[in-house]
């Protein structure tokens, strides 16, 4: 293997090939609390533990989970910075490998080597993902690699100009390319009069396809991305979900499930204001951009999940209210009266029974069934 990829596949009898490039930065020394010399443009950003759990997640489910009926997984390059450091086990092989830490210089390599693989055809596909530091201003936006601070007098000089990278990738021959960008979009003074740098030469696309190469953002402009301590980010846990079961449709009504590009998003958002609507202090919106047609990025190996949102007609007699759920006359989900706009259970895509009872009542009001389906089914009971 070369340098960065953890993960290689030879990909043969014509097959596509998916080519992904996972990077997560949350050691920086010239940050807060890091252990080189302070930038005097660190613009009070710290540490973060969640960016390289989040990049190690999100390669795990590329390498183990990704499923697509016309492309297979041809490669997974993973650049961390992460303190202490660890070595990465590949979830299929069960090989450890030293993984290179997140440096302009090597990301600069790493995003060549990327974008040369994906040069060889145009049915192959591209993913990006990056999770750490960011700074924007108006439209531009760049992603801070591990050693940003480091010249004193030019901390920008180890800063990506991410749009440089998302336009000079048009001229890579691959037509599909996602960008997961989770991180902050929050302004900064020194960003008005500074650029990242170009790890990529702008120019026109070759290919005869046209590019379709959505860019999905953690937040919104001007706004902070949230990491939890030790665990994947918000973004990057609505993103995996997403994958796995909420983003999913079979737009044929047979039992296909797939996640496009249009539906992923749709339960980005949906999955992200859930953090907001349960009462968590996080409140964070996703953002997307570039979708010019609809693709499909993965495939479901069977029936996805879906989350059942109980509400009630009043809303506040809810709380009063005992719920249970059933698939087929089995209990899969029940709860008692407590404080809530809403009651929202996971539950398994298909018909679902719901029945509730207040104090008051001498028995369960009558079932009410409906159709599960993913991101989410609202249904709202009357309880007057």
């Amino acid at each position: 293997m070369s340098n960065f990829i953890v993960h290689e596949k030879a990909i043969t009898g014509g097959g596509a090939a998916v080519h992904a490039l996972v990077i997560g930065v949350g050691d920086y020394p010239h940050l807060l609390g890091g252990s080189g010399a302070l930038t005097p443009s660190h613009d009070g950003m710290q540490q973060l533990s969640s960016p390289p759990v989040s990049a190690r997640a999100v390669a795990d489910w590329l390498i183990a989970d990704f499923r697509h009926p016309d492309h297979e997984i041809g490669s997974v390059a993973l650049l961390l910075s992460e303190n202490p450091t660890a070595p990465y086990v590949n979830p299929v092989t069960g090989t450890e490998t030293v993984v290179e830490r997140a440096t302009y210089d090597n990301i600069e390599s790493a995003i060549g080597g990327w974008k040369a693989r994906g040069n060889v055809s145009s049915k192959d596909m591209l993913i990006f993902f990056f999770c750490g530091h960011g700074i924007s201003q108006g439209d531009s936006m760049v992603l801070l690699a591990e050693d940003f601070g480091k010249n004193p007098h030019n901390a920008y000089s180890t800063a990506i100009d991410f749009l440089s990278v998302y336009e000079a990738m048009q001229q890579a021959a691959a037509q599909y390319q996602c960008f997961f960008v989770d991180a902050c979009r929050a302004s900064s003074d020194t960003l008005g009069t500074n650029q990242g740098r170009q790890p990529l030469q702008i120019g026109p696309r070759e290919a005869a396809e046209s590019r379709v190469g959505p860019i999905y953002y953690s937040t919104l402009g001007g706004k902070d991305a949230h990491g939890r301590p030790g665990r994947p980010s918000v973004f990057t846990e609505a993103l995996l979900a997403g994958f796995r079961d909420f983003g999913a449709t079979d737009e044929e009504g047979d039992d296909d499930w797939r996640v496009s590009n249009l539906s992923l998003f749709g339960a980005l958002e949906f999955m992200m204001d859930r953090e907001k609507s349960s009462g968590k202090p996080i409140v964070q919106v996703p953002e997307a951009a570039s979708f010019t047609k609809k693709f499909y990025i993965c495939q479901l190996p069977d029936t996805p999940k879906s989350t059942l949102v109980v509400e009630s007609r009043p809303a506040e007699r809810l709380t009063e209210a005992s719920i249970t759920c059933r698939i087929n006359g089995a209990k899969i989900a029940e709860r008692g009266p407590e404080p809530g706009i809403d009651w929202a259970v996971t539950v398994p895509t298909g018909e679902v029974s719901v029945s509730s009872q207040l104090a008051s009542d001498a028995a369960p009001r009558p079932e009410i069934t409906t159709r599960a389906r993913p991101p989410y089914k609202r249904l709202r009971m009357d309880l007057a």
